[in-house]
């Protein structure tokens, strides 16, 4: 991170660091894995003066997790416009409106690639650090509407337009995204990690486990793949009776019906339990319960619910996405995106085979310690300093 006289001779104090979340929406009281890791990276730059610029129903997660944070509250059309795209579109032609708290800072970071981040930005010019957590799949092969993912698309092309021209460096989450993003300055492409809270006596034998449990948390939306581990789930409970899916997360209480509906039609709902949002406490808990985590999620730019899965010594069954592949390398099985059948036929090896549920789980544990905030703090403050070392250079030239 860049302190005073490591660059020109006019460097502030502190360095005031702009996050943009623009694209918080905290749906039932859940934070998307994106804010989270600025929220914990934000919290290892004690030597920055950091600015959030977020919607006004972030201001109480930021307050609590960023106390020595200032909050300025974005225009969010939360109250009045329903529909995301078109709170998105609002959100990110009123930015305007905090130009100049924006260009206040010495640099900004917009913490997704979507325009509502993207265009604040964009005010910063080379000052800014873009972050992709990962890219959109074609419309046609992403879960719900079609028209619906073709104009989420569209705005995706529009953004990484836009940045490519005016950004100073680039944040994403895996080599792959690096590879199809193109960015024009190949060296200020800085690939991410994530960390993890790791838990002590996670240990493999260390905890009263339910084996016949299996445990999915995560948002209902779907690109999750719920429907998926639903169908997964009538096979799995042909071979073992006994089984128990809990399903942990909210979302829309529409797609909850849905999946409900789902459950009963395919006569599985005996063995599923929906047990709606959970507190931080609740969660370690079923972590520490489960002796299976399923995950069949269609779309990731990371997988930070796989690390915390991984730290609580649970063995993770998903499907094969480039996101997971240089990552989460132990302690995980995967399948083909779509194959249920063989879904299912992982999570039943697992429960029915204490000795390779023991071996994963050990390799998940061992994988998750590489995980570190820290270590995800540093490679941003390097692409900090970076950018605000071209600055200085500029000053004195």
């Amino acid at each position: 991170m860049l302190r005073p006289g490591d660059g020109a001779e006019d460097a502030p104090l502190q360095l005031r660091v702009g996050l943009l979340a623009n694209t918080f929406d905290n749906l039932f009281g859940i934070v998307a894995g994106g804010h989270v890791h600025f929220i914990e990276v934000a919290k290892r730059w004690p030597d920055c003066d950091v600015t959030v610029f977020a919607p006004e129903s972030a201001r109480a997660i930021i307050t609590r997790e960023l106390p020595r944070a200032r909050f300025v509250s974005m225009p969010s059309g939360e109250r009045f416009i329903k529909p995301r795209l078109f709170r998105n579109l609002y959100r990110t032609v009123a930015c305007v409106r905090r130009i100049n708290a924006i260009r206040g800072c010495d640099i900004v970071i917009a913490t997704s690639h979507f325009l509502p981040d993207v265009v604040p930005a964009s005010f910063k010019g080379r000052r800014s650090i873009v972050c992709v957590q990962h890219l959109l799949g074609p419309p046609w092969k992403r879960p719900g509407s079609v028209f619906a993912n073709l104009v989420s698309s569209v705005f995706q092309a529009a953004s990484i337009c836009l940045f490519r021209q005016f950004a100073g460096a680039v944040l994403v989450n895996s080599s792959d995204v690096a590879a199809r993003l193109r960015f024009r300055q190949a060296g200020r492409v800085y690939v991410m990690t994530h960390g993890v809270e790791h838990v002590n006596g996670a240990e493999p034998g260390a905890l009263e486990r339910d084996a016949a449990s299996v445990l999915y948390l995560g948002r209902l939306v779907e690109t999750k793949g719920i429907d998926d581990l639903l169908r997964a789930w009538a096979l799995v409970i042909r071979a073992v009776p006994s089984a128990r899916l809990t399903i942990a997360g909210v979302g829309a209480p529409r797609y909850l019906e849905e999946l409900q509906r789902l459950a009963a039609r395919l006569g599985v709902q005996e063995s599923v339990r929906f047990c709606g949002f959970v507190t931080e406490e609740q969660k370690k808990q079923r972590l520490n319960a489960a002796s299976i985590f399923a995950f069949p999620s269609k779309e990731e730019g990371w997988g930070i619910v796989l690390a915390e899965a991984m730290a609580h010594g649970l063995p993770c069954i998903t499907y094969d996405l480039p996101a997971y592949r240089s990552v989460f390398t132990r302690g995980r099985r995967w399948v083909a995106v779509n194959d249920v059948e063989s879904f299912a036929r992982l999570i039943t090896e697992l429960l029915t085979n204490d000795v390779l549920r023991s071996e994963l789980s050990a390799d998940a544990l061992s994988l998750s310690k590489a995980f570190s905030w820290e270590a995800a703090a540093a490679i941003e403050g390097r692409a900090v300093a970076d950018v605000v070392g071209d600055r200085a250079r500029g000053r004195r030239s």
